[in-house]
């Protein structure tokens, strides 16, 4: 079978970040308009995705647009915008009716963020921005019309999580303590504590939203708990504690909070509440695989949904009232699908599928499998696999072990379109929820706290093991790869136990946690504790040490397999100096290190040229190395804005295309 190019995998998706407008009327979504993400929107009826009365939104070069809202009138899409990566967020805002652009934050040396909308105010969002302390977020009311500012709280306390009533004022917030986080009251410049969160508690308790008296807190914690529940509770000392959401009852605790939806044995994922009033209307939890619960009226429409939809249901969004829903279909085994469901029409799915890759529609891609392993001191691993087509070989497939991003984060069983492509090369994808993943309940997340390196390495090695025995790795044949803390799994695997992989692939990977954990943006003050508690504190000379130990900068000389390393030139979360060392003290000892640096990006390849050239570099790098299958380089690093600063001689073909690359168009806005 011919090789399926990469743009079919790795090219911008014709339709992602799909939203519902407030009062139900319109999709968004983002596309690619002249090489970048842009906004478009089209009326929600009868809509089947981006030829489907399509309009442009905006129209902004380089990086695109990252991330977007609705105005809770329905009059504006607010989105965020950075240069090059560099994280510095500007919000802009377009004015529907006219098109009108506006920057509602400065553009450089700030990192702005979204905090809310309000049906009673719809001229209006809540806006944090960090120009007075770089550190800290001040909070302020920003008036999309014209841009105006009014301060809401000026930000000396070290706060962060904010959280706002239907008037826009600031009600809620978290700062860092010793002993883990403490939710606060705000009430002008006055603070007083709502409740303490353990340090165990911290990763899996956060506070939803207020109610529309903004009497009852939703909130989800995972205190006295397993696993994280949704509960009710009362803002101030013996106020109401609210009703389940659609007038059913549920029950309540101790401390007096009402328990509005938990999975015994799962956690809880995400909520989704009705823009009017904030009331939650659905929940999922997963442990292997999502389940969604519908709660109070709304169970009959998640019931209905899942029932057309299986197991591979996600609720998107409502509109106002909950009458009218956007939800996706998640199968493992294809791109998204996208619907609109009206709870009053008939036929209730009023428009859809909007297919996210329509290159991809009605091509066999391979299933992924979940299942459990046995870490060595018994904990539960859950493990996904994707296998290319045809007979296992007798040895097993070459594989690649894809270590997810975090370590807070979780692999799901949902498309990803790195697995499929890998099959599509002939490898089998391995994805393990190691311990310190989130979504699998308190205790194994913080199973993993000091273990970077340690035993949540020894997960990885042990998953590997579990499909080994089941017949599915050739153990000869495995690579390691991921990006950020996969990335630095990926160096730990080289450096480590360098023996267990053939080849390596780290993408702006960690090589030197002292200098990493040190070297943080300013904005990220409100983490700063809790990254010291659960990986090593660089302030201390026990936690520098043991971030030294288990650094794989300090175990450098061990490299003796191949290694692929990728780094954006402008990350501001790893520094591109953590690459640069790595691959600085593994060439002085003669490893096969193949560097590539990206001027243009940040935290990751953004830009489609960037990803599609790295993607195809590292599929001839792993055909070299594990034997799958690989399209030449001719042509592949065009319009790239790539620094080939290392090892150009290893990968077939790379030199010769790094030298006849066709440069990025200049002249275009960096933003």
């Amino acid at each position: 079978m011919s090789l399926l190019p990469l743009r079919a995998w790795f090219d911008a998706p014709a339709i992602s970040g799909v939203r519902l407008s407030p009062d139900g009327a319109w999709i968004s979504w983002l596309a690619p308009w002249e090489g970048s993400l842009n906004l478009w929107r089209a009326p929600a009826a009868g809509w089947r995705g981006a030829s489907s009365g399509a309009e442009l939104v905006t129209r902004e070069r380089g990086r695109g647009v990252e991330s977007y809202h609705w105005s809770a009138g329905g009059s504006h899409l607010i989105f965020l915008r950075d240069r090059a990566g560099d994280e510095s967020w500007q919000l802009c805002a377009v004015e529907l009716a006219t098109s009108e652009l506006r920057e509602l934050t400065p553009a450089r040396g700030t990192s702005a963020r979204w905090y809310a909308a309000s049906a009673r105010h719809p001229r209006w969002i809540a806006a944090g921005i960090n120009e007075r302390d770089p550190r800290w977020h001040d909070a302020y009311r920003v008036d999309l019309h014209t841009g105006a500012r009014e301060l809401i709280h000026r930000n000396e306390q070290g706060l962060f999580a904010f959280v706002f009533d239907q008037e826009l004022a600031l009600r809620l917030a978290a700062r860092a303590v010793p002993a883990g986080r403490e939710l606060v009251r705000v009430a002008g410049d006055a603070l007083s504590s709502w409740r303490a969160v353990a340090a165990e508690d911290e990763l899996t308790t956060y506070i939803v939203g207020l109610d529309a008296t903004a009497t009852t807190v939703y909130w989800v914690s995972s205190a006295g708990r397993a696993h994280a529940a949704l509960l009710a509770s009362a803002l101030e000392p013996g106020g109401p504690t609210g009703g389940a959401p659609g007038g059913g009852a549920g029950a309540s605790d101790e401390a007096g909070d009402r328990v509005l939806a938990e999975v015994p044995g799962a956690e809880l994922c995400a909520v989704v509440r009705r823009p009017e009033d904030g009331e939650p209307v659905a929940v999922v939890a997963e442990e292997l695989a999502p389940t969604w619960l519908g709660l109070g009226d709304a169970r009959d429409d998640v019931a209905a949904l899942a029932s057309a939809l299986g197991p591979s249901l996600e609720v998107l969004g409502v509109a106002r009232g909950a009458r009218r829903w956007l939800v996706a279909r998640r199968a493992p085994e294809q791109p998204p699908a996208y619907f609109v469901y009206d709870r009053d029409a008939e036929p209730r799915f009023v428009a859809g599928p909007a297919l996210a890759q329509p290159a991809l529609a009605g091509r066999a891609l391979a299933p992924m499998n979940a299942a459990w392993a046995r870490a060595r001191d018994g904990l539960p691993l859950g493990t996904y696999t994707t296998v290319p087509p045809g007979p296992r070989p007798a040895r097993g497939w070459p594989t690649v072990l894809w270590v997810h991003g975090g370590p807070w984060r979780r692999d799901s069983l949902q498309f990803d379109a790195r697995h499929q492509w890998l099959a599509d090369r002939g490898y089998a994808v391995l994805a393990v929820n190691f311990r310190g993943s989130a979504g699998l309940g308190k205790a194994f997340l913080n199973a993993g706290d000091g273990e970077w390196g340690r035993k949540m390495h020894e997960d990885l090695l042990d998953a590997v093991d579990d499909r080994v025995a089941a017949g599915i790795v050739d153990p000869a044949r495995v690579a390691i790869a991921g990006g950020s803390y996969g990335g630095y799994a990926a160096l730990v695997g080289m450096t480590f136990t360098p023996e267990r992989f053939a080849c390596g692939v780290s993408i702006c990977g960690p090589s030197n946690l002292v200098s990493s954990q040190a070297e943080k943006p300013t904005y990220w003050a409100a983490v700063a504790e809790l990254r010291a508690r659960r990986i090593g504190d660089p302030r201390t000379p026990e936690g520098r040490a043991l971030l030294a130990e288990r650094s794989p900068l300090s175990r450098a000389s061990a490299i003796c397999r191949p290694l692929l390393v990728a780094h954006g030139a402008r990350d501001p979360r790893v520094r591109r100096a953590e690459s640069d060392q790595l691959v600085a003290a593994a060439e002085q000892r003669g490893a096969a290190v193949t560097y590539l640096v990206y001027g243009d990006e940040g935290h990751g390849l953004r830009r489609a040229p960037n990803r599609l050239s790295f993607y195809a570099v590292m599929e001839v790098f792993l055909a070299q190395h594990l034997g799958g299958r690989a399209a030449p380089l001719d042509g592949a690093l065009d319009d790239a804005e790539v620094e080939l600063a290392a090892g150009a001689e290893r990968v077939a073909g790379l030199a010769e295309a790094y030298a006849a690359r066709r440069p990025p168009a200049r002249g275009t806005p960096e933003g």
